[in-house]
């Protein structure tokens, strides 16, 4: 991609995570999902999911929830998460997986159906919806990560600075609350310990 993430960046600070949620058209008449994964196991390649561009994190996530649950069906690739989420209200794509914060309003409005997160736990803003680990899925889909990074060699009063209004933000509370809101978890990673947790991903 024409940069390394172990050195061509300054790890400033972890803003945020989202767990992602399989979202379904209302219309596909499911409501749980194993009677989703039902649904799709007994039409082999019939049903289609959507995603805001080839090998993005919702499309990888998608791929491997299929995978792990033994569902075959098409990858529908769109530009943007909004025009995915149009597809499946207007019921010309069946499902996909969705970053909590973007879909949060969607399925608080009815117009699209939550049926499990990714992780570990329920998501505080989501708290009827299922985990794979709670529905004993083999899927292991990561979270997403929100943070900020600068270019290496940042001066060292600059990456001060800058560490410690990130920082200030972090402890907020207005900003944590504001955080959750919208369908997040607020971090407190700064510095080498995001930077270690990008490089674990990434190995």
């Amino acid at each position: 991609p024409g940069y390394d993430i172990s050195s061509s960046f300054t790890y400033l600070g972890l803003i945020q995570t989202s767990h992602q949620v399989l979202v379904v058209s209302p219309s596909l008449g499911v409501n749980t999902a194993q009677e989703f994964i039902a649904l799709a196991r007994s039409k082999p390649g019939e049903l289609n999911f959507g995603s805001s561009g080839v090998g993005n994190s919702i499309h990888l996530a998608a791929e491997e929830f299929n995978r792990a649950v033994g569902v075959v069906a098409a990858h529908i690739p769109f530009k943007t998460g909004p025009e995915t989420d149009a597809a499946i209200m207007a019921g010309r794509v069946h499902y996909t997986f969705a970053s909590v914060p973007t879909s949060i309003g969607l399925i608080h409005g009815g117009k699209l159906k939550p049926l499990v997160v990714t992780g570990n736990a329920r998501d505080p803003a989501l708290p009827g919806v299922p985990s794979l680990q709670e529905l004993g899925s083999p899927a292991r889909l990561p979270d997403q990560l929100f943070g900020m990074v600068a270019p290496a060699g940042m001066p060292a009063p600059v990456l001060a600075k800058l560490s410690k209004a990130i920082q200030d933000m972090q402890a907020d509370p207005e900003f944590q609350a504001a955080v959750r809101r919208g369908g997040g978890l607020p971090s407190t990673a700064f510095g080498n310990d995001f930077r270690s947790m990008v490089l674990a991903d990434s190995s």
